[in-house]
């Protein structure tokens, strides 16, 4: 409602009223979902990934915190934290939408960890 947008739920096998569902959708389909989407609000690393690959505007609710680690990682490194919620209610009282992510930087950080991968696996290889 506050971004004037219609929301999607992928992956959910019981209709919500006011949301169109998209239950287990193949991975063409949730990537062209994430990929036309203006905003994204997930709850999965694959969300989360590909959001970011997609340079996409989003933020990650931890459904499970004892399973947040891998997004707490990537969202630390990418220097995107602001964009973690433990809850669906910290999430709806937030105002980080209104707060655009700066692509520019987030890939500036991708271009240095990959580097970094590719200098460690030639070192160990």
């Amino acid at each position: 409602e506050k971004m004037s947008l219609k929301p999607k739920v992928i992956n959910k096998n019981k209709p919500l009223k006011g949301f169109k569902t998209i239950a287990f959708p193949s991975i063409p389909c949730f990537l062209k979902e994430i990929y036309n989407s203006r905003f994204v609000v997930t709850n999965s690393f694959h969300g989360l990934v590909f959001s970011i690959i997609f340079n996409k505007q989003f933020v990650f609710v931890s459904t499970n915190p004892q399973n947040v680690t891998r997004a707490k990682n990537i969202l630390e490194k990418l220097n995107l934290m602001d964009r973690l919620f433990y809850s669906y209610e910290d999430l709806v009282q937030s105002s980080v939408w209104e707060n655009s992510i700066d692509y520019n930087k987030v890939n500036s950080y991708l271009v240095e960890l990959r580097q970094q991968s590719i200098r460690f696996l030639k070192e160990n290889i």
